[in-house]
């Protein structure tokens, strides 16, 4: 006849359960460790291509999820977010002026560009 023993069966459950868990912990862990973590250099190499210029201001057009996923900080791109609300925050008070100059940077085809507005003298060589 079998008899049940609750205390050996209680404690058989919680060793499995506890194998369990450190296994899908260590799995998670390996993942993690696989995703080598970007430098700044590299992950600024792989968003410039995704900021553009609409109408003399920047736009990003990548999210935050897919940016992620190409090796992205949460962080770096969060802070690439406010960084280009200054900027063009500054370049639209800029182009109020009557007269502007504007030096920008077309991150995505890599050129500099000038804008001018109202009656700037152009230098001369």
């Amino acid at each position: 006849m079998k008899t049940f023993n609750f205390k050996t069966s209680l404690l058989s459950g919680s060793v499995v359960i506890l194998l369990i868990a450190l296994s899908v912990t260590s799995c998670n862990a390996n993942r993690e460790d696989s995703k080598r973590k970007l430098t700044e250099k590299e992950m600024s190499a792989i968003i410039k291509k995704h900021i553009t210029l609409k109408d003399t201001l920047y736009v990003v057009d990548i999210s935050r999820y897919k940016a992620n996923k190409l090796g992205i900080s949460n962080e770096f791109y969060d802070t690439l977010i406010i960084n280009i609300k200054r900027a063009n925050k500054m370049l639209k008070q800029t182009l109020k002026e009557k007269d502007a100059v504007i030096g920008i940077t077309d991150m995505k085809n890599n050129k500099e560009l000038e804008i001018r507005k109202g009656n700037q003298q152009y230098p001369t060589k």
